[in-house]
């Protein structure tokens, strides 16, 4: 996949997204399926490595009011102290080790997993559970449970001595859990090779995020870099199906 052309591979991945989503209205998918519509460009520029433009620091912005400007112009944010050193603009390599949420397939397509597998997992009903060791990628369907899991793996990275990174991806409500915050905190207590991806569209279901902890969080560590997009489509499957 060739990520310095946005054009191509953006359009690569709202095609697959598209055809996973006419499989669901065609009720061939067997299970829950979550979708992604709108932060394609901002996950092709985590995975090639960000560039001067592509990103803003925290102390440079003011939310929520620039929050439209940012998915305007599909802007990653990062902590302050982010040296030029910071993983956030080598990229995401092959030997790196990807763990995602439930709304994981541009992640996984992405890494290299190829499109016909990952249409098979998700016609067998397991959208939210994309694991392949061979593509050294790891998804849960709890909300943050992907968290403590990633976390480890760096450990053990750390502790053989091996140069690979890790990768954990989450939304904006799991980012305001217990568990994100314990993650965050020990990965940079200990130094270890992670990075934390907070993928932001506002909303948890149905629920604001904003609304439920009274404004938005900062980011309070180097580890972490988010970004704000507004999904295209339903939180699971195509909005037809029965809601909770």
């Amino acid at each position: 996949m060739d990520l310095e052309n946005l054009a191509k591979t953006k359009e690569f991945l709202k095609n697959f997204e598209k055809e996973m989503a006419d499989l669901s209205l065609a009720r061939k998918i067997k299970g829950p399926v979550h979708f992604a519509v709108g932060n394609e460009e901002q996950s092709i520029k985590i995975f090639r490595g960000l560039r001067k433009e592509d990103y803003v620091r925290s102390s440079s912005i003011s939310l929520p009011k620039d929050i439209i400007n940012l998915q305007k112009k599909c802007q990653i944010e990062i902590h302050d102290s982010a040296d030029a050193s910071h993983q956030i603009f080598k990229g995401i390599n092959n030997t790196d080790w990807v763990f995602g949420s439930y709304r994981n397939h541009l992640q996984a397509l992405l890494h290299g997993i190829p499109k016909e597998w990952l249409k098979e997992n998700i016609l067998n009903g397991r959208s939210m559970e994309v694991i392949h060791p061979d593509y050294k990628i790891f998804t849960s369907g709890i909300v943050g449970g992907q968290l403590p899991i990633a976390v480890g793996y760096a450990m053990f990275l750390k502790r053989k001595k091996f140069s690979n990174h890790v990768w954990a991806f989450c939304g904006d409500m799991a980012a305001e859990t217990g568990i994100f915050e314990e993650s965050t905190k020990y990965a940079q207590n200990f130094n270890l090779p992670i990075t934390f991806v907070i993928e932001y569209n506002g909303i948890s279901v149905d629920t604001p995020t904003a609304q439920v902890w009274n404004g938005i969080s900062s980011l309070r560590r180097s580890n972490t870099v988010r970004y704000f997009y507004k999904n295209q489509v339903p939180h699971q499957g195509v909005g037809r199906e029965v809601g909770f």
